[in-house]
């Protein structure tokens, strides 16, 4: 493969064009030496390939990690988006981690620790919402002192 201008040209369309150098920058690589960099490196990738298809080690018997509970990474995501869910999902993968031995126990009590930090602060902001919405219906409000 030859390099002349901004085009990678096989040898065979190279001869086509013949003597004539329809390319006014000549050879790239000598002019430019991002280019002459880039071709040693992608020399040194290919020489490297031959290395990339032997064959991985296999583990070791005990090296296996445990599986993650799936659901306490959806009790997590539920503990933000729908809190009760979280809640719910939460004390469910913690039965099924005890049960299973999976990982995920931090996950799962992230998940219902979440899930009742909101909606405490949905409840502390629904009375504060009633007790602003009735005062101002009432007239008892702090505009009308």
């Amino acid at each position: 493969m030859i390099i002349r201008g901004d085009s990678f040209l096989s040898a065979e369309h190279s001869t086509r064009r013949g003597a004539r150098n329809e390319y006014p920058g000549g050879d790239v690589l000598q002019s430019n030496p991002d280019r002459l960099f880039a071709s040693m490196w992608a020399d040194s990738i290919a020489s490297m390939t031959d290395a990339a298809t032997l064959p991985a080690p296999e583990p070791e018997a005990g090296s296996m990690l445990p599986r993650t509970n799936t659901l306490s990474i959806v009790a997590l995501i539920a503990g933000f988006m729908v809190p009760i869910a979280g809640i719910i999902l939460g004390y469910v993968s913690l039965a099924q981690i005890k049960r299973t031995n999976e990982q995920g126990r931090g996950l799962a009590l992230t998940g219902m620790i979440v899930g009742y930090v909101a909606s405490a602060f949905t409840v502390l902001f629904l009375i504060v919402w009633l007790t602003m919405f009735v005062s101002i219906l009432t007239g008892t409000g702090f505009a009308a002192r």
